[in-house]
C-alpha cells in the first residue's frame, strides 16, 4: 500500500510538472490540479506502440506526459491501447497487428498509404476537389513535392512542363495557403478517434516557404478554422484513409475552399516546437480526447505470448518508403 501510495504520489508530481510547463509556466498550479484532480485515483493507463515507441520528438509523448500514462512497445504486459506506429508512407501492417485486430481495436490499422497521390482521390471522392494538377496542361506557377511523406523536396516551378520534365516521383499542386496580406497560413489538426480535436496555426513569410524554422505558431479555436460541414467532411476523410490519431495538414485556395495536403499518422511535436507552452491548450484538449479513446476500448490486452515483431515478418508489413526519420517538415 505505501509503494502504490508512493508511486501515485511521484506520477503526481510528474503530470503536474508536465502540465506546469506545457499549459503556461510555473505559477498555473490551481489550472494544473484542476485537470489532474479527476485523474488521481484512477488507475494509470498504458498504451502500446508496435513495432517501436515513439522517441521525445514525437506529438503523442506529450500528450502521455499530461495524463501520466506509461508508453511501451511489448505485448509482455497488459495494455490499455495498442497503436500501430510506423514511419512510412505506405505503413502496411505485420501479421502480429493483424492478429491483435482481431482480439480487440489497433489504432491506425487502416492506414496504409499516404501518399500525396492518395490524398488528392481522396480530396476528390470527399470534398469533390483537389489541388492536385497535371503539370503538362496547367498554366501557371505550381508547387512540385514528393509523392512520399516527409521527404522535404519542394519546389516552385512554372507550368505547363514537357512530358520529358516532369517527374514521375512527384506530384503537382496549386499554390495554396497565401492570405490578404501576403503570408502563408496553414492549419495543423490533430485529430483523435478520427476526428479533428485541435488546431494550431502557423504564418509564413512567402519567401520562405518551405522553411518550418520561420513558422510563427498560435493555438486556434476548430471553430475559426472549419465550419461544421467541413468538420463533418474531415472526420469523413480520416474514417476513408484508418486515421484514428494523427495530424492533418490543411491550407484555402483562393476560393476560400480547405484543402487537406498532408496526413502524419506518427506526427512530430511540429504543433509545439521547441517552447511548448503557446500550444497548452490544443494539447489539453488533445490529452482529453486521447484519455476518452481509451477509457472507451474494449478492456485491456492479454499477453499474446505467441505473437511478437520477431515472428519472422517485417514489423512494418512490407519495405519502407519515404520514412519521417530524416525530416520534421510533414507537407
Amino acid at each position: 500500500m505505501i509503494r502504490n501510495f508512493r508511486k501515485r504520489i511521484r506520477l503526481l508530481r510528474r503530470v503536474l510538472q508536465a502540465h506546469r510547463d506545457y499549459v503556461g509556466g510555473r505559477g498555473r498550479t490551481l489550472k494544473a490540479l484542476a485537470f489532474l484532480a479527476p485523474r488521481v485515483g484512477r488507475t494509470r493507463r498504458t498504451i502500446c506502440f508496435l513495432p517501436t515507441k515513439p522517441g521525445p520528438e514525437y506529438m503523442i509523448r506529450h500528450v502521455c506526459a499530461l495524463l501520466g500514462y506509461r508508453t511501451v512497445a511489448s505485448m509482455d504486459e497488459p495494455s490499455d491501447l495498442v497503436v500501430k506506429w510506423v514511419d512510412d508512407t505506405f505503413p502496411s501492417p505485420s501479421h502480429t497487428l493483424r492478429a491483435l485486430a482481431t482480439k480487440g481495436r489497433v489504432v491506425n490499422l487502416g492506414v496504409t498509404d499516404i501518399s500525396k497521390t492518395r490524398i488528392g482521390r481522396l480530396m476528390e471522392e470527399v470534398f469533390g476537389y483537389s489541388a492536385t494538377v497535371d503539370p503538362t496542361s496547367y498554366r501557371g506557377v505550381a508547387i512540385k513535392k514528393s509523392n512520399l511523406n516527409a521527404m522535404d523536396m519542394e519546389e516552385i516551378v512554372e507550368c505547363p512542363l514537357s512530358m520529358a520534365e516532369v517527374d514521375g516521383g512527384a506530384i503537382y499542386q496549386e499554390i495554396l495557403g497565401e492570405s490578404p496580406d501576403g503570408r502563408i497560413v496553414e492549419h495543423r489538426i490533430a485529430c483523435i478517434d478520427g476526428r479533428p480535436v485541435a488546431a494550431v496555426e502557423r504564418l509564413r513569410d512567402p519567401e520562405r516557404r518551405f522553411e518550418f524554422e520561420s513558422s510563427t505558431l498560435s493555438v486556434a479555436r476548430l471553430s475559426d478554422v472549419m465550419d461544421p460541414e467541413e468538420l463533418r467532411l474531415v472526420g469523413k476523410f480520416t474514417r476513408r484513409i484508418g486515421l484514428d490519431y494523427g495530424d492533418l495538414d490543411t491550407m484555402r485556395d483562393g476560393q476560400g475552399r480547405l484543402h487537406v495536403l498532408d496526413v502524419n499518422p506518427t506526427p512530430w511535436n511540429q504543433m509545439i516546437g521547441d517552447d511548448p507552452t503557446p500550444a497548452g491548450p490544443a494539447l489539453l484538449d488533445m490529452a482529453r480526447a486521447l484519455e476518452r479513446m481509451v477509457e472507451e476500448s474494449s478492456g485491456r490486452w492479454l499477453k499474446p505470448r505467441t505473437m511478437s515483431v520477431a515472428d519472422g515478418q517485417n514489423p512494418h508489413g512490407g519495405a519502407r518508403a519515404g520514412t519521417r526519420a530524416e525530416a520534421a517538415h510533414g507537407a
